[in-house]
């Protein structure tokens, strides 16, 4: 099921009772520019794998 909430704003829903867990993805679309390639490459590995409550991967994923 695909939901537009507003423009640019796509809400894409996999409903299922299959699992028990939601899983939850965001995405971040902008035109890639050269000078900004590094700093949105890092950007996603932080927000993947940390956050100030949860400093590492390891604290995260207890």
């Amino acid at each position: 099921m695909q939901l537009r909430s507003q423009n640019g704003v796509t809400l894409d829903l996999l409903p299922t009772k299959q699992f028990k867990t939601i899983g939850i993805k965001v995405d971040f679309v902008t035109p890639l520019k050269a000078t900004a390639i590094t700093a949105r490459a890092l950007m996603a590995q932080v927000l993947e794998t940390s956050t100030a409550a949860y400093p590492t991967q390891t604290a995260l994923a207890r």
